[in-house]
């Protein structure tokens, strides 16, 4: 059974796209993050795209199309209004269960941590954090603020067929805010029936992918001829191509739909109906938008630009010892101090780069010192080694809590990795910025405050 999700988004924002930028067209579209009911699965991402679809009308029972071709047309019955936006819809949903996004491993902004169940012990002291799925919503008959407003026009087939023409939705060309009645129909467009190329395109479902920001699929993937024909296209030299070149139309040219390239030819953004990763961009660029509103500190593009995309279901998200269920009793926060000789002390900066919490490589010394420190100091019942995160006061407190944990974590990974300590033998902790080792008042002091203090408890 398909999951349910609470009808109040988490986070919601408009996303706009005002220029060309990284393979995207402009677009505007608004986007929501809904958490399930229930728990243990998976947090839905939502693009909703409202589409004004009207029929065209006129004095003159004439439309042209894109290349200024007249065509005759004919008024809209209510039955073929309502089987062309029905068809509409259904290129729309194809866009639907192909992407999710997984988060990276330092990310936990939308963990749901559990504490131990007193009764069952069903989860104790777990953090589940969750994948999130992919959704488009499209309206098409939105009551107020559509993003685009797209007249579509009934072409007269008698008239097509009389003229010597194929009634298909390759006879009147399309585009971005002019529909025909023909593109209700998948069909072998723009390539034809070429030997590897694909046999069905669904028109309405490409311009979809437009309409949330996508280019052709030879500008998504940078193919170099779909570069070189958008190079003559800007140096306005295409014109003296053949007539029907496939280099002709800058990045509406025939090669980056995949002309050339059986691959690419396939995609939806491309002549066909298959799906790759490029497309699931606008997802990321709405998860972007959505983080910055989330999160009390918005995370630097490097960090959320490690979301991965994946095309098949990874399960709605994963378990994560949060460090607290690994041994058989709790002492409580242990609070340490320099005098303790069983503390060992790294300078954040030294391990982390401003406000990241993957280890830098140049760390590796500092914490093969530690490791063999902690060899040194051991006693022959080690019940285990707590490793605490701490950061200056610079920020929120929510946020230096979770940089802190997840810097501690980080911490316990390297020497799980490495084979120095089993992870039954590491407890982790966080206290962000509630225990300074000096005032926060100059840079000096917030780097001393900024710290990962490794405590080894022996029985």
């Amino acid at each position: 059974m398909a999951p349910s999700y609470k009808p109040v988004p988490l986070v919601g924002a408009a996303f706009s796209s005002n220029s060309r930028t990284g393979g995207s067209v402009p677009a505007a579209f608004d986007t929501f993050l809904y958490q399930p009911t229930g728990g243990f699965k998976h947090v839905k991402l939502t693009i909703k795209l409202k589409i004004s679809l009207k029929q065209a009308r006129g004095f003159l029972p004439v439309r042209l199309d894109a290349d200024n071709k007249p065509f005759l047309t004919t008024p809209w019955t209510d039955a073929q209004w309502s089987a062309f936006v029905n068809s509409a819809s259904a290129q729309a949903n194809l866009w639907n269960n192909r992407f999710w996004l997984v988060p990276p491993p330092a990310f936990s902004g939308l963990d749901e941590v559990y504490q131990k169940d007193p009764f069952f012990n069903k989860f104790p002291n777990k953090i589940f954090r969750p994948n999130l799925l992919c959704a488009l919503e499209v309206d098409f008959s939105p009551a107020s603020g559509a993003h685009r407003t797209i007249e579509v026009t009934n072409l007269n087939a008698a008239f097509i067929t009389a003229t010597g023409r194929v009634p298909d939705p390759g006879v009147f060309r399309s585009h971005a805010f002019l529909y025909d009645s023909f593109d209700a129909t998948p069909w072998a467009f723009p390539l034809g029936h070429a030997p590897g190329m694909p046999a069905s395109h669904p028109v309405i479902a490409h311009e979809i992918g437009h309409a949330i920001g996508l280019d052709h699929i030879g500008v998504l993937t940078k193919a170099p001829i779909c570069q070189l024909a958008a190079n003559l296209n800007t140096a306005n030299v295409d014109r003296y191509l053949p007539a029907g070149s496939p280099l002709a139309g800058g990045t509406n040219a025939l090669v980056c739909y995949g002309s050339t390239n059986a691959a690419l030819a396939g995609n939806i953004m491309g002549a066909g109906q298959a799906f790759s990763s490029e497309n699931a961009r606008p997802w990321l660029w709405a998860l972007y938008t959505l983080l910055d509103k989330l999160l009390d500190k918005p995370e630097p593009i490097t960090e959320k630009a490690k979301w991965r995309v994946v095309m098949t279901d990874p399960g709605p998200g994963r378990w994560i010892d949060n460090g607290l269920d690994i041994i058989t009793s709790d002492p409580g926060p242990v609070r340490v101090t320099a005098n303790d000789d069983s503390l060992i002390r790294i300078s954040g900066d030294v391990l982390f780069d401003t406000d990241k919490s993957n280890i830098k490589p140049e760390a590796n010394a500092a914490l093969e010192k530690a490791a063999a420190d902690i060899k040194a100091r051991i006693g022959p019942r080690l019940r285990y080694v707590l490793i605490n995160g701490h950061t200056d006061a610079t920020g929120s407190a929510d946020y230096n809590q979770r940089l802190s944990e997840a810097r501690a974590k980080a911490a316990a990974d390297w020497f799980v990795t490495r084979k120095y300590l089993e992870r039954a033998k590491i407890r982790t902790q966080g206290f962000g910025k509630t225990q300074p080792l000096s005032p926060n008042t100059d840079e000096p002091g917030r780097a001393k405050n900024r710290r990962v203090e490794l405590h080894i408890v022996n029985s």
